[in-house]
């Protein structure tokens, strides 16, 4: 079986204006995604420990570093 991802950015991507906050349709697009099959992933430089409370928030529960 071929799984679907879609990865994202934040900075300037999924965040604009230089914050770490996301918007309630970004939130609901990553609910979608998943009733579809498909998984997000965040791709960034940034720590885990900043980003942590975004995760949470978009429920993104598998993490993967590199």
């Amino acid at each position: 079986m071929m799984r679907k991802i879609a990865f994202f950015d934040l900075d300037g991507t999924l965040c604009s204006g230089g914050d770490l906050h996301v918007s309630l349709e970004i939130k609901q697009a990553f609910q979608s995604m998943r009733e579809n099959e498909i998984e997000p992933v965040i791709a960034t430089g940034r720590s885990f420990y900043e980003v942590q409370h975004l995760l949470t928030f978009l429920e993104v529960e598998k993490l993967h570093s590199v």
